[in-house]
């Protein structure tokens, strides 16, 4: 038998002799990135007051009650009485805002609510042209 003796083989691979294999990298198309939140616009803000609020309205019925108390002349249009007219002079000067667009508009609305309320409730709009013409003698 043959002589037994311990000893370490090292068992080394090489790489075979020949061109090496070449990897080409393709790149894939990404999906579109969407976004996460809603874009920030500009948006033009003028001078003009906020929103109506009950204040408003207030202060516009307070107005044409301290008219009405008080006996304060003012003109009117035929066929639209004091508060008609108060109503289209308001949303005349409101314009497109301003220092006193919003209050002006709120009295606007307000104005032509109690003009329509006078309206439906007497029958006539008070202040109206018909009033005056009412103490005037028949011409015959």
């Amino acid at each position: 038998m043959a002589k037994k003796t311990k000893t370490a083989s090292i068992v080394r691979y090489s790489q075979p002799a020949g061109p090496r294999s070449i990897v080409v990298n393709v790149p894939r198309p990404r999906a579109m990135s969407v976004p996460h939140h809603k874009p920030k616009r500009h948006h033009r803000r003028n001078g003009g007051g906020g929103g109506d609020t009950i204040i408003h309205h207030m202060v516009a019925g307070g107005l044409l009650g301290y008219i009405d108390a008080n006996g304060i002349n003012v003109p009117t249009l035929p066929m639209l009485g004091r508060a008609g007219t108060l109503a289209l002079a308001c949303h005349f000067f409101a314009g497109k805002g301003g220092q006193w667009g919003g209050w002006l508009r709120a009295a606007s609305k307000t104005f032509a609510g109690i003009a329509t309320y006078e309206q439906v409730r007497d029958g006539a709009i008070k202040g109206d042209v018909g009033e005056y013409f009412d103490n005037i003698a028949p011409q015959t």
